[in-house]
């Protein structure tokens, strides 16, 4: 397997010591019963 490319593993890192956050989904959050989706485009 070829070794992830050096953005990949600097997420990671991050990721790893909690200097990044990963958010999956638009459905995952909302605000006031929104969707974080539909809330950022208002």
């Amino acid at each position: 397997m070829p070794e992830p490319s050096p953005e990949i593993g600097k997420i990671i890192a991050d990721l790893k010591t909690g200097n990044a956050a990963l958010i999956l989904g638009p459905e995952l959050f909302d605000v006031d019963g929104t969707a974080m989706q539909h809330y950022v485009r208002q």
